[in-house]
């Protein structure tokens, strides 16, 4: 016969087996608990998405309208089969929303060149946001824009086609770059600059062959102090002088960026938001000078 002790003992064992069951169960409710708060009270909210444009590519976006062109009869010959835009943040269209649709290189193609040759032109946008002079023709760990839009040109010669026309906008970030500094330190950045802009200019003449629109583009001044005296603004003059000097010596198009926006810095940039990108009227006038510098409309 079992003594009292022994009963004793498995009354014990089972209220311990008993607490421990309270004991996980409620670190299983604790833990459901903390799980429901973290992901349905804590979480940050998921941003709702938003729709793109649905335009298609050969289309502008919605709720543009095409411009009313009077085209040059040799237009259509004229242009190739694949536009190019060259260049930094501005050809790449930053400032504008979507850039591959509504920067001044995307609406220069959809609304104007397409206007020429509605199919079998396409269009390639090689710009980089921050490109200078320099990186255009050299990146160490990269190929250079340089490198591949003559590559691009190479190519197209031996499919037979050609690569026209081809825009440019390069040297903004060299201007920015040296705002503000010492005039030897400005010479200097100017100097650099030309040597490079030249060698980029030659380039592309070279591969073309002459049988290119190259359409260069100059820059408007985002802070807004083009008619004053300052150093800085003749230092801006002086370099778009000089792009379109050298542009000009070699029987390329200049596009001019600078008068246009004269004056018009905050309705036509982002620059009151401390942002120097041209919005969306800024690109769209921005396309409109190079279609005038184009040469594709009647005068």
């Amino acid at each position: 016969m079992r003594d009292l002790a022994f009963y004793n003992r498995v009354a014990v064992n089972k209220m311990s087996k008993n607490r421990i069951t309270i004991w996980l169960g409620g670190l299983v409710i604790v833990g459901l608990g903390l799980a429901f708060l973290f992901f349905f009270v804590l979480a940050p909210a998921k941003p709702t998405p938003t729709l793109l444009a649905q335009s298609r590519p050969n289309q502008a976006n919605t709720g543009q309208t095409l411009p009313t062109l009077n085209l040059d009869p040799t237009a259509a010959s004229r242009v190739g089969d694949e536009y190019m835009a060259l260049g930094d943040s501005v050809a790449f269209g930053v400032g504008a929303s979507p850039p591959e649709q509504s920067g001044y290189a995307a609406v220069f193609y959809y609304q104007y060149l397409k206007q020429i040759r509605p199919e079998g032109l396409t269009y390639l946008n090689l710009a980089i946001p921050g490109e200078t002079a320099a990186t255009f023709i050299n990146r160490p760990k990269a190929k250079s824009q340089l490198d591949k839009a003559l590559t691009e040109i190479d190519a197209a010669a031996q499919a037979g086609k050609r690569v026209s026309p081809i825009t440019l906008t390069i040297g903004g970030n060299d201007v920015i770059g040296a705002r503000g500094a010492s005039d030897t330190v400005k010479e200097a950045t100017l100097q650099q600059f030309d040597t490079n802009f030249q060698k980029i200019l030659d380039q592309l003449v070279a591969h073309t062959g002459g049988k290119s629109d190259i359409i260069v583009t100059t820059y408007y001044n985002p802070f807004g102090d083009g008619q004053s005296q300052s150093s800085d603004t003749t230092w801006a003059v002086r370099f778009n002088s000089l792009i379109s000097q050298r542009a000009t010596e070699r029987n390329l198009k200049v596009a001019d960026f600078y008068q246009p926006v004269l004056g018009r810095e905050k309705d036509l940039t982002w620059i009151a938001s401390g942002d120097i990108h041209p919005n969306i009227a800024g690109h769209a006038l921005l396309a409109n000078q190079v279609w005038l510098a184009s040469g594709y409309g009647r005068k």
